[in-house]
């Protein structure tokens, strides 16, 4: 089985002092998934619409230099249906979407602030 997601993401972050800068952010995309079985060669696709939520901090150790810790939810739509109803007591909408896919991450890395010129 393969996932990949390609997502447009925001990120917010809320500096707190020097060293820690905590973020939040959001996105939307699409998720690719692929499934193949070695032992009677079948195989299927799909692509579907996706979001992502995710949450972390970056940890300046230098000028330029971070470690950034974050956690990551990811989810694929499966479904989406809705409806409209009228009736003697007005007119009302609803829209409501299903999805038995999550992918819960936990990550880290390096960050390197590019030096502004001086001015």
């Amino acid at each position: 089985m393969a996932i990949n997601w390609l997502m447009l993401n925001g990120t917010r972050y809320f500096p707190v002092n020097e060293i820690v800068e905590p973020f939040a952010g959001a996105g939307f995309g699409m998720g690719i998934f692929s499934v193949q079985n070695p032992d009677n060669g079948n195989e299927n696709s799909a692509t579907k619409f996706a979001w992502n939520i995710r949450g972390g901090s970056n940890f300046w150790v230098a000028d330029n230099i971070a470690i950034r810790v974050q956690a990551s939810l990811f989810s694929a739509t499966q479904a989406v249906g809705g409806g409209l109803y009228f009736g003697t007591g007005g007119v009302g909408g609803g829209l409501s979407s299903y999805s038995s896919l999550y992918q819960f991450g936990l990550e880290g890395g390096l960050v390197f602030r590019i030096p502004q010129p001086a001015k």
